[in-house]
């Protein structure tokens, strides 16, 4: 089509623009940008919500709830009309839809002008569960509404294949737009510029020919490389409203958004909006340095330290006569952000010879290396997502229990407590606490709001706090001839650890402890316990209207089976039983689909760290998949929806061997395949059923979407803290084999 040639210049730009006007024409443009835009928008609301709500896996579930509920009710509303009328609703809404976007994005961001919440805290579940769907509809309606109509236009040419064309169209655009996002926009556009990209972009296409809208399109293109200063002025605005310090930076990293905060002589560091560490920290450092120090009885060594940030505690180790001090920070742009307030705070730390800085996943990290540590700290007391937990289960405390030299002591904090030990607290303590003691026989535990958590193999470990101080006070007059700062080591006496062991404390704790450990499950990456009892906690503590649901969870699925009734029987009562089960199929197909590249996205970080600044990347080769698949199904005359189910239940077969092989080259392998087979389905179905091409599409596309609504939410709030890994990927198998049926 665009293999246009001639002598003479002119006439090949007219020719170029013919055909190109011949394709806008025909929608194949507008279906690849929906796709296109689509993938980005998805992708941008999910990062910037997370910036301001919790990032836990929770709030990811309700946002992709949303989206897909967005699109379903988008194709669900969008009824017949006239040809005419269809076009005009085709353009209006791609245009609206980057605007939109904009709007969205900085109304989360402005949260804190409309609801005050304590800086560096969270707002409450139900409350992020309402805004996450207020700003997440209204951008992924729009995504819904426009697909039915592009299938009637389209209809009048592609007759039966009309809805497989746009799903492949669209699927590639998707795909386009996943990997733009993925290796052009992530690192160098933010969310406006973004949305004046896309707006460009949709005014070209539908208006190529009007020198208006060129204007208008040239004008866009202009403020983009703008849009940075312009944010930065909002983003500055916002954060005065419920801060007290002054926003020194904010930028954007491939895994958080990063801002700096001045106050006085501190600076603070929060990341998705969360306090992450305040530099200096010299009084909060006392305690834990001596801790570490005192459990430490071989002095020198090696040591590995994380989840703190590289202040009071970096500092004085460095300067405790230690061979090497390994400090990780997984995400090297905040590494670079605070690197000169170090420097400025902790003169000379950054250039000691005995300093080792990891710029990585830890638990990447010691994967792949083979160093002992005398003394392994990790300072991460709550597992506030799947991500965190990972340092909270049986399988890190193992690997990290691999790593420590004879003698060596793990040293890992946990969210303690100071009075009443509540059910849902005590139940959260001691699945961490199981998964703990399983792998150290030799482990003692300090008291307070934060825990520590020391275990060794090394029979001659102290087995009570005054052990523990008996020796470390035979050793401080070593330790004081150290340079260290004098917030730390001034006046100090072993007997201040005492603080640490309060004994009424400790005997209530061991108490708690033995009483229901054989009934609490342990933490594991198989079931992430530690996690979800965490979700549990908050939603206690905050008084949450979601507690009862949560704590009962039973209720989950049974809310989740009631709303798919009721859109099953939406559909039956007003269409005919061959579009209910074809309504059906999709459903299943729908819910499988998005709970199991969930799944492979949780495998993939527990194997890996962190991944979300990989979502794009993910999304954009799923997108692939569909896109082959749509391709390969409406051409094939011969297949038929039931020859692919198999095919998917080996998939998830495939699924099961890269946890437990944990080979990263076969996430890729099983997320494509996967991703082919659940693109054949659409066309299949679309193409051998009856009556209006509207209506089948407009059935298929909102089932597909109710589908991934049911999966995002049962996922992450049943499957996976109650069936594990293995259960969930063994429903999924279930629900293959009914919609085969």
């Amino acid at each position: 089509m665009f293999c246009v040639w001639s002598s003479n210049p002119r006439h090949m730009v007219i020719k170029l623009r013919n055909a190109l006007a011949s394709f806008a024409g025909g929608y194949g443009l507008l279906a690849c940008y929906l796709g296109f835009a689509s993938a980005i928008a998805q992708v941008v609301m999910i990062r910037e919500i997370l910036s301001v709500f919790r990032g836990n896996e929770f709030i990811i579930g309700i946002i992709f709830s949303s989206w897909f509920f967005g699109i379903y009710l988008g194709a669900r509303l969008s009824g017949r009309a006239d040809r005419d009328v269809m076009i005009s609703r085709v353009r209006r809404s791609l245009i609206l839809l980057p605007c939109m976007l904009a709007v969205s994005v900085y109304a989360v961001h402005a949260m804190p002008a409309v609801i005050s919440v304590i800086p560096g805290s969270f707002y409450s579940f139900s409350q992020e569960m309402f805004f996450s769907f207020v700003y997440t509809v209204p951008v992924s309606f729009l995504v819904g509404y426009v697909f039915p109509p592009l299938v009637t236009v389209l209809s009048v040419t592609e007759a039966e294949t009309s809805g497989g064309t746009v799903y492949f169209i669209e699927s590639l655009g998707s795909f386009m737009g996943g990997m733009a996002f993925s290796f052009v926009f992530v690192d160098m556009v933010n969310p406006l510029g973004m949305a004046c990209i896309l707006l460009g972009l949709v005014l070209i296409i539908t208006y190529y020919g009007n020198r208006i809208m060129v204007s208008a399109v040239l004008a866009l293109l202009v403020m983009a490389p703008f849009t940075g200063i312009l944010e930065k002025s909002i983003m500055a605005g916002i954060w005065s409203i419920n801060h007290t310090g002054k926003l020194v930076s904010h930028e954007r990293s491939q895994y958080q958004i990063l801002a700096a905060e001045s106050h006085e002589e501190q600076v603070s560091f929060y990341g998705d909006g969360i306090h992450l560490y305040t530099l200096p920290d010299r009084y909060d450092a006392r305690a834990v340095y001596h801790l570490i120090m005192a459990c430490n009885r071989q002095g020198g060594g090696r040591v590995l330290l994380f989840g703190s940030g590289p202040g009071s505690v970096l500092y004085n180790l460095v300067k405790s006569g230690f061979d090497e001090v390994y400090y990780c920070e997984t995400d090297a742009r905040l590494w670079r952000m605070t690197s000169p307030y170090t420097r400025r705070f902790y003169p000379g730390l950054l250039e000691a010879g005995n300093l080792r800085i990891i710029t990585g996943d830890v638990k990447n990290f010691l994967s792949q290396s083979d160093v002992q540590f005398d003394c392994i700290v990790n300072l991460h007391s709550m597992p506030e997502n799947i991500l965190l937990n990972r340092y909270f289960t049986r399988e890190f405390y193992a690997q990290c229990r691999e790593h420590l030299r004879a003698g060596g002591v793990m040293i890992a904090a946990v969210q303690g407590f100071s009075n009443y030990l509540s059910a849902e607290l005590r139940e959260f303590i001691v699945s961490i606490y199981k998964s703990f003691s399983m792998e150290f026989p030799r482990v003692m535990v300090t008291s307070g709001e934060e825990m520590f958590m020391m275990g060794s193999e090394h029979p001659s470990f102290p087995s009570s706090g005054s052990e523990l101080i008996g020796r470390y006070q035979s050793r401080i007059g070593h330790i004081r001839d150290y340079p260290l700062e004098e917030e730390v080591i001034r006046g100090f006496n072993p007997l201040e650890l005492s603080m640490l062991f309060e004994k009424t404390q400790l005997e209530y704790l061991d108490e708690a402890v033995r009483s229901s450990i054989a009934d609490i499950q342990v933490n594991s990456d198989n079931r992430p316990r530690g996690y979800w009892n965490h979700i549990i906690l908050s939603s206690f503590q905050e008084e949450s209207l979601l507690y009862g649901i949560l704590k009962d969870f039973f209720y989950i699925p049974l809310l989740v089976l009631v709303f798919t009734m009721l859109a099953l029987a939406d559909i039956r009562f007003r269409r005919s039983p061959r579009v209910f089960r074809e309504g059906l199929i999709m459903y299943l197909v729908g819910f499988v689909s998005i709970s199991t590249v969930m799944l492979l996205i949780l495998l993939y970080q527990n194997h890996n760290g962190t991944v979300y600044y990989r979502m794009s990347l993910i999304s954009a080769l799923f997108m692939l998949g569909l896109t082959l698949g749509s391709y390969v199904s409406n051409r094939a005359r011969s297949m038929r929806p039931v020859y692919v189910f198999p095919f998917m239940v080996a998939s998830l077969v495939m699924v099961y061997v890269f946890f437990r092989v944990r080979w990263n080259v076969l996430f890729w392998i099983v997320l494509v395949f996967f991703a082919f087979l659940s693109g054949t389905v659409f066309p299949l179905l679309y193409r051998f059923s009856t009556g209006d091409y509207s209506l089948r599409a407009s059935v298929l596309d909102s089932m597909d979407h109710f589908g991934s609504i049911a999966g995002s939410l049962v996922i992450v709030l049943f499957l996976l803290p109650f069936a594990g890994i293995t259960g969930t990927i063994v429903v999924e198998a279930l629900l293959l084999f009914l919609a085969m049926a």
